[in-house]
């Protein structure tokens, strides 16, 4: 029988359906954050991708070897040469891609499963919620999924070569996607024969070959990955690492300022340096290690999108759409229902979805967790929970199923909504004392003290915190509070120029005595120093 000649265009409108209504929620979303303290403050990893970028542009590309995978910064630059050096350029494209992405899982779900259940994956992907935030982020989390949606799609239409193709080029944004190759081998093969992976594999080597183009330059060929793996390592495999915080905290500050000096500006060395760091706490520790990693394990699978360079808690606040009742959909509300469609599951179709699991398992578990690395698990959650809504009507009457799924969203549930090591009140501080900074920046000077005074309650010798806690508490009038904040951050950190030129215009502004500060602190007396701030105190009136 042949096809009805309106056949093709009932398969094109569920896909072009969820691409509307994906890109009209994520069009709104940022709407509602462009006036936001973050949404054109750059800071941490969204600043230095914004400098390179930049830089591409004027023709003075950083050289290799590189910290982090060069492709995200490169499609920056494109977008900024395209359509100008705007972030909400970047956003807007970043919202468009995304909405591609919940599209392409209609095809991909209906031939890995059935329609019903990709157009079910897709609608819950379009209503996404940290797939909506990412897109108003300066960071590569919407990028990566969409190639490595756009990849499973190609894997899933038997389209081998142009699958490896994708994915080896996503491996130039995101270099630990290297993990989920021999997962898209094996799905080729699985599918079809070992000619099929041949062709994936031939695919692969093109967009690798990309890659290592991109990320050697000239004469570099033993650094064509970039060299933080073993800073990465380290700081999520140390005595105080806490499982999430990337960033180097002043009990870590002494060995890194020392590896960074022995290896004098080789960043081949210093990785290696900072490897054999992981290495000797893994050796020495290995029960301290193997709770480490498990604690990593558990808190991938919580509710909360744990911090990475940025607060997610924070930055959904700004938004009215993450206040409608249950919309956005959030990790916790997908998680049991992907979870329960595993007893449903076809074998053929295990790879396909262990390739983003596995990336994401490996890069939380080995490294640090955060919302932002197990975000490329998404496409095969998705999928799974598509399947699990899709399968209701068709195996209830299957006990045994019925039970294991049950027993599989049980524990979905409990992984995502329990209070783990504290998961829910966990904080990074230098995160807090970024946040802060912003709000005071914005003007919002009672939410820029709480943060402040958060962050550096727990790492209270950061004199940027400090100055800017000062200036909030200045700002509103809280004088005696300011000069305080002033005083400690001079006795912790006496010789930081940017606090004592600030402190120094505090005291030209309110018309105190310099003497007295001087005399303050290189007092050691105690009595004479709360005379000293006694009379600086009185001379606010």
């Amino acid at each position: 029988m042949s096809e009805s000649p309106n056949s093709g265009a009932r398969a094109w409108l569920a896909p072009m359906s969820i691409f509307v209504v994906a890109l009209a929620v994520r069009l709104a979303y940022l709407h509602s954050v462009a006036t936001a303290p973050f949404f054109d403050n750059l800071v941490t990893n969204a600043a230095r991708y914004d400098e390179w970028a930049r830089l591409i542009l004027e023709g003075h590309a950083p050289r290799p070897p590189f910290e982090q995978a060069a492709g995200y910064a490169y499609f920056i630059a494109l977008i900024y040469r395209l359509s100008g050096a705007a972030l909400s350029n970047v956003y807007v494209t970043q919202a468009l891609l995304d909405a591609a992405a919940a599209a392409l899982l209609v095809p991909l779900g209906t031939r890995l499963f059935d329609r019903p259940s990709g157009v079910i994956a897709a609608l819950l992907a379009a209503l996404y919620g940290p797939l909506i935030l990412s897109c108003g982020e300066l960071v590569p989390a919407t990028l990566p999924v969409f190639l490595v949606i756009a990849a499973l799609a190609g894997l899933a239409a038997e389209q081998w070569i142009i699958a490896g193709v994708i994915w080896g080029l996503a491996v130039a944004v995101r270099s630990e996607l290297l993990v989920g190759l021999p997962f898209l081998l094996l799905a080729a093969a699985a599918r079809r024969h070992l000619g099929a992976a041949t062709r994936v594999g031939f695919g692969m080597a093109i967009g690798l070959v990309f890659v290592l183009t991109l990320n050697t330059g000239s004469g570099t060929s033993s650094a064509w990955l970039p060299q933080s793996g073993g800073l990465n390592l380290w700081l999520g495999n140390n005595p105080n690492a806490d499982g999430v915080s990337p960033f180097i905290t002043p009990e870590l500050e002494p060995t890194a300022d020392a590896i960074r000096t022995t290896a004098g500006g080789d960043a081949r060395l210093a990785d290696r340096l900072f490897r054999n760091q992981a290495e000797q706490f893994i050796g020495d520790n290995p029960w301290a290690a193997v709770a480490l990693g498990f604690k990593k394990l558990v808190w991938t699978f919580t509710n909360r999108e744990l911090p990475n360079t940025s607060d997610p808690d924070w930055q959904s606040s700004y938004s009215w759409l993450f206040r409608l009742p249950a919309l956005p959909l959030s990790f916790g509300m997908v998680l049991p229902f992907a979870l329960a469609g595993l007893p449903s599951l076809r074998r053929k179709s295990v790879p396909v979805l262990m390739a983003p699991v596995s990336i994401a398992l490996m890069t939380c578990v080995v490294f640090f967790t955060n919302g932002r690395f197990r975000l490329i698990m998404l496409p095969s959650l998705l999928l799974l929970a598509g399947l699990t809504v899709r399968s209701v009507r068709t195996t209830w009457r299957d006990r045994r199923t019925i039970v294991l799924s049950a027993a599989l969203a049980g524990l979905g549930i409990v992984l995502a909504w329990s209070d783990a090591w504290g998961v829910h009140s966990y904080r990074i501080p230098e995160i807090d004392i970024n946040t802060g900074a912003m709000e005071r920046e914005a003007g919002h000077i009672d939410a820029a003290i709480d943060y402040l005074r958060r962050g550096l309650s727990e790492r209270s010798g950061d004199a940027i915190g400090t100055v800017h806690l000062a200036l909030a508490y200045e700002q509103a009038n809280l004088l005696p509070e300011a000069l305080n904040t002033y005083i400690g951050g001079l006795l912790a950190n006496p010789h930081d120029a940017t606090l004592n030129e600030r402190s120094a215009g505090f005291f030209k502004r309110h018309h105190l005595d310099a003497a007295l500060l001087a005399r303050f602190l290189g007092s050691a007396d105690e009595n004479e120093r709360e005379t000293i701030l006694n009379q600086l105190v009185d001379s606010f009136g």
